[in-house]
């Protein structure tokens, strides 16, 4: 084989085997020629090439040829590539209009009806526009089945999602929702209550949160943002719910009892003698209230003697007018009003002690 030199498409060529070419390249390279590697042959543009050029070339190239060169007859056009080919049928495609947008899952059935893929856009290009509407008979054929699919999946989640909340309500009978500020504000497991809806007992199994950021109102909270926490609760056991009776038994009766003291002071107030002095009394307070001021100056409590019972009101307080105060106390004193000593009344008093003590 010999170096060829041939024009073709504006450019003088020069190829012929790489033990030859190898010699003549660096020369060929050093006068503005360019190496084409996919077609492995060295070119330069004909509208770059005087006379004075081109007969230098031939004379460089001479003794790799194997005749004296002759590059007046037009060369044979080169054969396109299989890729070239595809790219001008496709451009001819693009040109007609010819695409169809399908899913993914046609990809044989637009490929079988000869369809060219363009990655860049996602899209089918067919031959023609009989092959199109085929294309897009075959496409209107799978959207109505996976329609189909669809409405059997949607209705098949539907019947899993009511046995999930059958078994759950079967699991947790009693359910409620309740929205906190921060995460830890939900209800604790284990915690028993009585619903006011139907008055039974319940015991907290399972707490289920979440968080909504933004458009909190939509979820059921008062606020834009926030937890919601969705309780489960089961039947409380026996146990359980004789300890809840207890419960609610001592806070209604703690409640009766503060009622109780409330008008025993009205009736004391009303009915007591009020004597001025400086009393020491000798008895323990009883049914305190406010334990926490009496530092301050504060608090009330009834005093049981042998003789007298006393209802007190410490009056000790910065502010206070302690000339009234006509009981000694560790402060400014107090003020103190007192009925002649009766069982009855004594009874009601200790009974209160019972229920509420000194707090």
């Amino acid at each position: 084989m010999t170096i060829t030199l041939k024009e073709e498409n504006g450019h003088l060529i020069a190829a012929g085997p790489y033990e030859d070419m190898k010699e003549v390249y660096p020369k060929l390279k050093s006068r503005g020629w360019h190496y084409d590697g996919l077609s492995r042959v060295w070119y330069t543009p004909l509208s770059e090439l005087t006379p004075a050029k081109r007969k230098n070339i031939e004379k460089i190239l001479a003794p790799y040829m194997g005749q004296a060169p002759n590059v007046s007859a037009p060369p044979a056009p080169r054969p396109k590539t299989r890729a070239e080919l595809q790219e001008e049928e496709l451009t001819r495609r693009i040109r007609g209009g010819l695409f169809v947008v399908t899913p993914y899952e046609m990809r044989d059935t637009m490929s079988n009806l000869g369809g060219l893929w363009d990655a860049r856009q996602k899209v089918w290009y067919l031959p023609d526009l009989e092959t199109k509407n085929k294309a897009k008979e075959a496409l209107k054929v799978y959207e109505e089945k996976a329609q189909a699919r669809r409405v059997v999946e949607q209705f098949e989640q539907r019947k899993l999602e009511e046995a999930r909340l059958q078994a759950r309500a079967a699991q947790y009978p009693y359910q409620y929702q309740v929205e906190g500020r921060g995460k830890g504000d939900g209800p604790a497991i284990g915690h028993v209550f009585r619903s006011k809806k139907n008055g039974k007992v319940w015991t907290v199994a399972k707490v289920e949160s979440s968080y909504f950021p933004e458009d909190g109102l939509s979820f059921g909270l008062s606020d834009d943002s926030g937890w919601m926490f969705y309780v489960l609760c089961r039947e409380a056991t026996e146990s359980e719910g004789a300890d809840q009776v207890l419960k609610e038994t001592s806070h209604k009766r703690s409640g009766e009892a503060r009622e109780a003291r409330k008008n025993l002071v009205k009736r004391m107030r009303v009915t007591s003698n009020y004597h001025s002095g400086n009393h020491r009394l000798s008895g323990e307070p009883m049914v305190m209230e406010n334990k926490r001021l009496l530092l301050h100056g504060g608090g009330n409590w009834f005093v049981i003697e042998s003789g007298k019972i006393w209802y007190v009101e410490n009056n000790g307080s910065d502010g206070a007018d302690w000339s009234h105060n006509n009981v000694k106390t560790g402060g400014a004193g107090a003020m103190g009003w007192d009925v002649p000593h009766e069982p009855l009344l004594e009874a009601e008093i200790l009974g209160l002690h019972e229920v509420l003590g000194n707090n």
